[in-house]
C-alpha cells in the first residue's frame, strides 16, 4: 500500500509539473498570436486611411502612419497614431497613443534580435506601417531606422520558453 501511495504521488507531481509547462507555452502561442494581430491592426489602419480617435482628451484624426511599440522586459505594448506634424516615426508621446495591450499572464518582452540573431542594442523598437501603401519602417525612441528585420522574442514569466515574432520592411509578420 504505501509503495503503491509513493507510485501515485509522483505520477502526480509529474503530471502536475508538465501541466504548469504545457498551460506555460500555450499562453506565450497566444500571447504571440496577440502581438503579430497588433501588428495587423497598425498595417491595416494604414491602409484604411481613415479618422481614427487618439490621445487624452480623445481628438479625431486620420494619422500619416500607426505603429506599435515594445519595451523590453514590459508586458505591455501600446498601439500608436504617429501624427506629429515631423511624422518622426516614433511613438513620442500620449497624445499618439490608441490603446496599451497587455500580453497574457505576465508574458514579457525579452530582446530584439538583427537577421544574423544577434541582439539589438536598443529598449524600445517601434513597428510603424506609413499610409497610404503600409510601408514598414523598424525605429527605435529617436526615430533612427533599425534595418530591414526585426525579431521580438517573447518569454513566458518562468524565462524557461520563448517564441517569437519577425517582421521584414518587405511587409512580411510570422510568428516562429
Amino acid at each position: 500500500v504505501v509503495v503503491m501511495l509513493a507510485i501515485i504521488t509522483i505520477l502526480s507531481s509529474i503530471v502536475l509539473t508538465s501541466f504548469s509547462s504545457l498551460n506555460e507555452g500555450a499562453v506565450l502561442r497566444t500571447s504571440v498570436r496577440q502581438v503579430a494581430l497588433a501588428m495587423r491592426k497598425a498595417q491595416n489602419m494604414s491602409l484604411a486611411v481613415r479618422q481614427i480617435i487618439i490621445g487624452t482628451p480623445p481628438v479625431a484624426v486620420i494619422p500619416p502612419a500607426g505603429g506599435v511599440r515594445f519595451t523590453k522586459g514590459q508586458s505591455v505594448y501600446t498601439l500608436f497614431a504617429d501624427v506629429i506634424g515631423s511624422r518622426d516615426f516614433r511613438y513620442t508621446d500620449i497624445s499618439e497613443k490608441i490603446s496599451d495591450e497587455t500580453l497574457m499572464r505576465s508574458t514579457r518582452i525579452k530582446t530584439f534580435k538583427n537577421e544574423g540573431g544577434s541582439e539589438i542594442a536598443v529598449e524600445t523598437v517601434h513597428i510603424i506601417f506609413s499610409a497610404p501603401e503600409a510601408t514598414i519602417l523598424i525605429t527605435d525612441t529617436s526615430g533612427i531606422n533599425l534595418g530591414n528585420f526585426v525579431k521580438i522574442e517573447l518569454e513566458t514569466p518562468s524565462g524557461q520558453q520563448t517564441k517569437a515574432i519577425t517582421v521584414r520592411t518587405s511587409g512580411q509578420i510570422s510568428v516562429n
